[in-house]
């Protein structure tokens, strides 16, 4: 007992415990989009989280204390319900096993950002891991890169090596929101270090050939500038017209032909009588109106995890996380998925939170790419819902005990 209060009332223990928090899931970012779909090296990212469980334990057990929340329910929950239709339909109990660690990385991961604690030094590390991802990723793929000729052919998609890649995509685009938002709301000097991970992680993002990924890094930077410039509106349009003009100027860049093509393509099939047919576009939206019809004949449970591909025949995702998450979990389990985003912005409306203008635009993007992604098995997508509960729970906790304050002060001045 004597040792333990001594492990208790070292600061050197306390600084490498702490520092070993950070330095871990500097580290799990870095490794899940690097090796979390990898044949063989996939079980390092679960090393890496068992470790990075195992030091927050230890920070939490002996110098900080942190209440567990109601709000941090949603996930298991969403997680305990899509068993349900697996039992009775898919029988996919290894898929669900997935998302039964996804749901616990989630509670390991939001309760090491409680040991950090400071907001912005999370998104650091995050933000940083995945740069170091884009690093690596731009070493293996050096060579097709460089290689200009081969950007005007369709079939240059980068990332299979890695992941599905719209998966690398999906990673690229969480690192990619969290450089901007950095890049517009930190401290004057301090921002100058994210340019080069923003523009890392961009390049990956497009080698990937991910059209969600272009069009939803768009959006992200329009309502992320809208918060930065609400009070000056005249400064926002114009920067408006700006990012539009580089949009086109930058889509007719050689290195651009591929997205390019893929974006013509998709808008010439649903809005042109021309004979181009856009079969990725096509067969998708046909996905859609079968997985809406599977999951409403299953509108309960659902059809249980990768329920649309077993019994459409198609043999994938619907490509679409809300049409997915409807059809293999039904509506409730739809219901449950998406809940956390309502209630934690909620939280932080009523808070009137200044992390509302990072939480709000990533709730936005994440709602668009509902219908062109497919997120809800995503490692990355886990790291930031636990990113966002960790700043709107954090917030809210921290304006309950300023009000308690503010209202025990009053008290005693009127006593």
């Amino acid at each position: 007992m004597r040792f333990l209060f001594k492990i208790k009332a070292s600061k050197r223990i306390e600084r490498i415990t702490y520092y070993s928090v950070l330095s871990l899931i500097l580290l799990y970012a870095f490794c899940v989009p690097s090796f979390g779909s990898r044949p063989g090296l996939s079980y390092s990212v679960y090393a890496v989280l068992g470790l990075l469980g195992v030091f927050t334990f230890l920070y939490l057990i002996f110098f900080k204390k942190v209440e567990f929340n109601r709000y941090l329910l949603f996930v298991p929950a969403f997680v305990g319900y899509a068993l349900l239709g697996t039992l009775f339909f898919s029988h996919q109990f290894r898929g669900w096993l997935t998302l039964f660690l996804l749901s616990v990385s989630f509670f390991v991961l939001y309760y090491s950002f409680a040991v950090v604690e400071h907001k912005n030094h999370v998104l650091s590390v995050i933000i940083f891991g995945i740069f170091a991802f884009s690093l690596y990723y731009i070493f293996h793929y050096r060579s097709e890169i460089i290689n200009f000729s081969t950007y005007g052919s369709e079939a240059f998609r980068l990332g299979d090596y890695f992941d599905n890649q719209n998966d690398v995509a999906a990673c690229c685009l969480a690192g990619f929101s969290l450089s901007i938002y950095m890049l517009l709301f930190a401290k004057k000097l301090f921002k100058l270090v994210y340019i080069l991970p923003m523009l890392s992680i961009f390049l990956v993002g497009l080698t990937t050939g991910s059209r969600t990924f272009l069009l939803a890094s768009i959006l992200i930077v329009l309502v992320f500038l809208y918060f930065k410039m609400k009070n000056h509106k005249l400064f926002y349009i114009l920067s408006l017209i700006v990012i539009f003009g580089l949009f086109f100027g930058f889509i007719n860049l050689p290195f651009m032909a591929t997205l390019k093509e893929r974006l013509l393509k998709m808008i010439e099939t649903f809005f042109s009588s021309s004979n181009t047919i856009d079969t990725s576009a096509v067969s998708r939206s046909i996905w859609l109106d079968y997985g809406v019809f599977l999951g409403s004949k299953n509108i309960l449970f659902g059809l249980g995890y990768g329920g649309f591909s077993i019994f459409s025949g198609v043999g994938t995702f619907t490509h679409s996380n809300i049409v997915e998450v409807f059809c293999d979990f039904g509506l409730l389990g739809a219901l449950l998925f998406y809940s956390p985003y309502l209630v934690l912005i909620c939280l932080q409306i009523k808070n009137k939170d200044r992390y509302l203008q990072l939480t709000l635009p990533l709730f936005v993007m994440y709602f668009a790419i509902s219908f062109s992604m497919v997120f809800f098995y995503n490692k990355m997508y886990y790291v930031m819902i636990a990113l966002l509960s960790f700043i709107s729970i954090n917030s809210y906790q921290q304006g309950s005990v300023k009000t308690y304050k503010e209202t025990q002060i009053k008290v005693y001045e009127g006593s």
